[in-house]
């Protein structure tokens, strides 16, 4: 069990800002500049009922683009007053591309346990097997909890990554452990790493107590 307290990384586009729907033509500049982008009902409860578990907040972790969009991010947590939480470049890290972010998210577990807010369970996961595979030898990661937005395609977003991961050769060390269901989810093994996958109700205070609570129960089974 590590000394510091568990901490929760959050993604951005659709976690901490809604996403517009790709399809609908009115939406297609603000997707293209992302900005201006709603907030997500209920994410700052959500953040406070973390804390009240002792759960440390953490950095903005996403895949965006440094030098295309860090204007644009800085903006959008000025007008959603979430300067509080991520207001010091070092509380939001750009990381260009899914691989990095997985990148990102391993490497902070090595440190303490991990909570991680994110509406595409299927491409972290993914991410966080390719580091797995990469780096087999390294010691002292603690759980990794990932939470799934509730959104229209969680459950099916759960259910690829689960099938992924189920189907890997013998000689990828996976094993993977738990049902998919409404807040279910399951726990994978991938080598190094320790990942929880949950599907979360609509974001409120007590879902974030809910959330924290079992972030700081991962971290005290460690022993």
């Amino acid at each position: 069990m590590s000394e510091l307290p568990p901490r929760l990384l959050t993604d951005f586009d659709g976690t901490v800002v809604e996403k517009l729907n790709p399809a609908n033509p009115l939406h297609w500049r603000r997707n293209l500049r992302k900005y201006p982008l709603a907030g997500m009902e209920g994410y700052v409860e959500f953040l406070g009922g973390v804390q009240s578990t002792g759960v440390e907040i953490g950095p903005v972790v996403s895949r965006r683009a440094e030098r295309l969009r860090r204007a644009k991010t800085t903006r959008s947590i000025s007008d959603l007053s979430l300067s509080e939480f991520f207001g010091r470049p070092d509380q939001v890290i750009l990381a260009g591309s899914e691989k990095e972010k997985g990148r990102v998210v391993a490497e902070q577990s090595l440190l303490r346990a991990i909570g991680m807010l994110e509406d595409s369970p299927h491409k972290l996961g993914k991410s966080l097997l390719e580091y797995a595979l990469k780096n087999s030898q390294v010691e002292g990661h603690h759980p990794i909890l990932i939470g799934v937005v509730s959104h229209g395609t969680s459950y099916e977003k759960i259910s690829e990554l689960r099938g992924e991961l189920r189907h890997r050769p013998q000689t990828d060390d996976v094993v993977v452990r738990g049902e998919v269901g409404s807040n279910i989810g399951f726990t994978a093994y991938m080598g190094p790493l320790e990942v929880h996958v949950t599907q979360l109700e609509p974001y409120t205070a007590e879902e974030g107590r809910r959330f924290g609570e079992r972030l700081q129960a991962l971290s005290a089974a460690e022993g």
